[in-house]
């Protein structure tokens, strides 16, 4: 049985963990711009053109779901902004962001590309050049957020992965 001075320390190690990721993820947030899904766009247009562009440039769509009103949202973008989460990004796919409101936006998307936003956003869809989901529910909920506590790093290699599993063919 470990002694009180141990257990203490355990849970003072865990606790100081818990802050330091808790500090990385809320200074990503406050790095990301407040208006990263644009209410007003038309969200189907601009996944078809993003789909055309990714077609030329041999690329992937990344097609992320969220709201402005979202910390977890925002933090998810201040990550992708630096470090290798933007290069393995810029090198291999085509971002979209799609705005869904209060949840009552954009729900025919979510649905057209076999995204559950029931489990929370955060959540993201892969879609090869033909517009056909290469990853069904690609990241939401519980494990959108585990992701992001392994920080850029962990996206990072999460999406290299997928990128080589669907790379397009040119």
């Amino acid at each position: 049985m470990p002694s009180r001075s141990h257990t203490r320390r355990m849970f003072l190690q865990a606790g100081l963990a818990f802050l330091a990721l808790s500090s990385t993820v809320k200074s990503a947030a406050l790095a990301a711009p407040v208006g990263i899904y644009d209410e007003q766009a038309d969200a189907a247009a601009d996944v078809a053109a993003a789909l055309e562009t990714a077609n030329a440039q041999g690329k992937l769509v990344l097609v992320v779901f969220g709201a402005n009103w979202c910390p977890d949202c925002r933090a998810l973008d201040g990550l992708a902004r630096d470090g290798k989460l933007k290069q393995v990004l810029d090198n291999h796919f085509i971002i979209v962001h799609v705005d869904v409101g209060r949840f009552n936006k954009n729900l025919d998307l979510a649905d057209k590309y076999v995204v559950n936003l029931k489990e929370g956003i955060p959540c993201a869809a892969v879609l090869a050049a033909n517009g056909a989901p290469a990853v069904a529910d690609l990241v939401y909920g519980r494990a959108m957020e585990r992701l992001m506590k392994g920080g850029n790093s962990t996206l990072a290699a999460y999406f290299d992965e997928v990128s080589s599993r669907f790379k397009p063919v040119r």
